[in-house]
């Protein structure tokens, strides 16, 4: 445990899955500034969703995120390869396998829509986030824990089912126009 941020951590707003951030994670980082020790800053500003290679930061519950979400998009490539009847080697990170990841991701792709599947996977790195914070109450693991679920949010809140569903319906076009013009030209 590290630091005492009681005033910081009981003005924070509450965050729930699915709602609205009420903070953009910019301006979290700027309330933290004035408030945290410049270490603690510089980890805070280095906390990403996502990182290709994570190096160990010697922040033990940020090293487990990282463990975590490695696992498990290793887990989702490696099922994604067997359904394809594809090898997986490539596509893995250093890999460790996790049963309890195997079948997430065995239920996350069998979902029938990728949006629904994304959702929930989002939903499994939140609950994740819930079990990494037990024990944390101020400290800087719960800032670091309310900083990658305000990126959670703010990933989801980009989701625009107006403009999905208008690109879906542009790739359908073309895809139709695609298959008329190869018809046209096969003599069909």
């Amino acid at each position: 445990m590290s630091g005492g941020y009681y005033y910081l951590v009981a003005s924070l707003p509450h965050l729930k899955f699915g709602a609205a951030p009420l903070l953009a994670p910019g301006q979290f980082l700027s309330r933290c500034a004035g408030q945290v020790s410049a270490a603690h800053d510089r980890v805070l500003a280095g906390v990403e969703l996502f990182q290709a290679r994570p190096a160990k930061t010697g922040l033990a519950l940020l090293d487990r995120w990282h463990e975590h979400e490695r696992t498990l998009r290793n887990a989702l490539a490696s099922e994604r390869a067997k359904r394809l009847g594809a090898a997986a080697a490539g596509h893995l990170r250093d890999f460790r396998p996790d049963a309890r990841l195997a079948e997430i991701a065995r239920q996350l792709l069998a979902l029938d829509s990728p949006l629904a599947a994304d959702e929930e996977l989002d939903r499994v790195r939140w609950r994740f986030l819930e079990e990494l914070a037990f024990g944390h109450h101020f400290d800087l693991e719960t800032l670091v824990v309310y900083l990658l679920k305000l990126r959670i949010l703010e990933r989801r809140a980009r989701f625009d089912p107006t403009v999905g569903a208008a690109l879906f319906d542009r790739m359908l076009a073309q895809g139709a126009e695609r298959g008329r013009e190869a018809c046209a030209h096969s003599g069909n």
